[in-house]
């Protein structure tokens, strides 16, 4: 068990913390990889194929922000950006 300053020992409550914030850390990462793999429909071992299916996807973003931009900012699109 690790030792602090003053040879105190930490208590329960700390590492419970630290094991609750690595639990939280593994499920954004699961829900982020869940998300990733929903949004572009399927899973393989080739990684040219799974990066035309994310690439599609941000593509799409893409133009849904152009198209809120036109819609609720009555702004087109600029070139430059």
């Amino acid at each position: 068990m690790p030792v602090l300053v003053g040879g105190q020992t930490p208590s329960a409550e700390l590492l419970d913390r630290g094991n609750s914030k690595m639990l939280k850390r593994m499920l954004v990462l699961a829900a982020l990889l869940g998300l990733t793999l929903g949004t572009t429909g399927c899973l393989t071992l080739n990684w040219h194929h799974n990066r035309r299916h994310v690439r599609k996807v941000v593509d799409q973003l893409q133009e849904l922000h152009m198209d809120v931009d036109k819609i609720v900012f009555d702004l087109d699109r600029n070139p430059a950006e």
